[in-house]
């Protein structure tokens, strides 16, 4: 049995002096690894195939093409490769989560058992929570709940479990045990996450408690709120009964593994491997809008703003997210000196949203980066007038507003936000 050693991807970029390649094989190859190296996903993919028309069962050259289908968010290009993999009897952790992924899909959950049982998964975090989402998805929540358990048991995992134990607890409608895991049951309740509070104020709301769901949001998230915990607020504030939708199956769940992974990893392991775990998500559950969200940071930040702007366009208009998607692409085009695109999608966004201060606020950023001096004060104009108070986090629009009119040459209007954001700022 063969067993690749590489579970990131920087294994794969220093892999140059374990291949040896023919002067014509060599060219393709080293040219996906330095599409790789700069994040060039649709390059590396095209070029890591060209190099396995020469050498089909390279194991390295294998890997780094489904890492790098996986990094475009083609799942089905990852798996054949994977698949062939497989055939040859080459373990890898990157291959796993392709292969994994797609049975998942397939509600082929007999399958996945029998991979993860035969150490053919993610590892053990990864491994334990997916049996557990899997046990549920051929009905038994009994054995779910047991293996939640067992990764509970293991050092450092209680949180990490229970989180995902009480979702599934939800899923299936016992909201009651689900809000004790919360809640912490007379023990200590579990860390609160952005997701973490959503979901359990969905579940209160479930158990006609949402005068206490309330109180934990605004205990959470203080009046700092984005626009989908807002709206959230609002349905609870009026009463409704709010379902609980943040898992709706099995295959949400396991979403929700890849994805809480990806949040545990980044900062040890890096975006570009971090982006593997974020890309599953997607295909697992694409109205996973978090996920969504992370990929298409995670790529902002590689420097591929061109698929960021094409990822942050998958947030549907309706969503609460849509807004932060939409500023995230104006962000995205603007690094990739496509300012008029990106002026183009915040001003639409003004007409849409015009009641976010923070719409505003970018679009006065994008114009006074852009030395439109008059249209970022009007901008900056639109943002003051609509904030609810006055707060200290607010003195940098007055202060680019400051800078704005002293390029324009109006004076006292400068000092005057100067001193203000000073005021809301003093010790800056």
């Amino acid at each position: 049995m063969k067993k690749l050693k590489a579970t990131a991807l920087a294994a794969l970029l220093s892999a140059t002096a374990t291949i040896a390649f023919s002067d014509e094989d060599s060219g393709a190859y080293l040219a996906a690894r330095q599409a790789q190296i700069e994040h060039d996903f649709a390059a590396a993919a095209q070029y890591y195939s060209q190099a396995l028309t020469r050498d089909r069962a390279n194991p390295v050259i294998m890997e780094a093409a489904v890492a790098s289908f996986l990094s475009l968010g083609d799942v089905d290009k990852a798996v054949s490769i994977a698949r062939a993999m497989d055939e040859l009897d080459l373990r890898s952790q990157i291959a796993n989560m392709a292969l994994v992924a797609k049975k998942v899909a397939d509600e082929d959950y007999g399958t996945v058992l029998d991979r993860l049982g035969d150490d053919r998964g993610l590892g053990a975090l990864g491994d334990g929570l997916i049996t557990a989402w899997v046990e549920l998805g051929r009905g038994d929540m009994s054995a779910a709940a047991e293996n939640f358990d067992k990764v509970a048991a293991q050092r450092g995992l209680n949180n990490f479990a229970l989180y995902h134990k009480a979702l599934a607890l939800a899923s299936v409608g016992d909201f009651e045990t689900a809000e004790e895991i919360f809640s912490g049951g007379g023990n200590a309740p579990l860390q609160r996450t952005r997701r973490g509070v959503v979901a359990w104020a969905q579940i209160l709301s479930q158990l006609e408690r949402n005068e206490e769901a309330l109180k934990i949001i605004d205990e959470t998230f203080g009046s700092n709120q984005d626009p989908e915990i807002t709206a959230l607020r609002e349905k609870l504030s009026r009463d409704e009964a709010v379902p609980f939708s943040l898992i709706k199956n099995a295959q949400d769940g396991v979403a929700e593994v890849f994805y809480s992974i990806g949040q545990a990893i980044l900062s040890e392991s890096g975006e570009q491997f971090t982006l593997l775990y974020a890309r599953t998500a997607e295909y697992l559950s694409p109205d996973h809008v978090d996920s969504i969200l992370m990929s298409a940071e995670l790529l902002e930040t590689l420097g591929r703003y061109e698929l960021a702007t094409e990822v942050y366009k998958r947030v549907p208009r309706e969503h609460p997210a849509f807004s932060a998607a939409e500023v995230g692409r104006a962000e995205a085009l603007r690094r990739a000196e496509k300012p008029d695109a990106a002026i183009e999608v915040l001003e639409q966004l003004r007409s849409s949203h015009p009641e976010l201060p923070l719409v505003h606020v970018s679009a006065g950023d994008l114009y006074r980066q852009n030395e439109r001096y008059q249209e970022a004060v009007d901008a900056y104009d639109a943002a003051l007038k609509i904030f609810a108070e006055r707060q200290s986090d607010q003195w940098f629009v007055h202060y680019a507003r400051a800078i704005s009119y002293e390029r324009l040459g109006i004076w006292d209007s400068a000092e005057a936000d100067f001193r203000k954001a000073l005021e809301l700022n003093p010790d800056h």
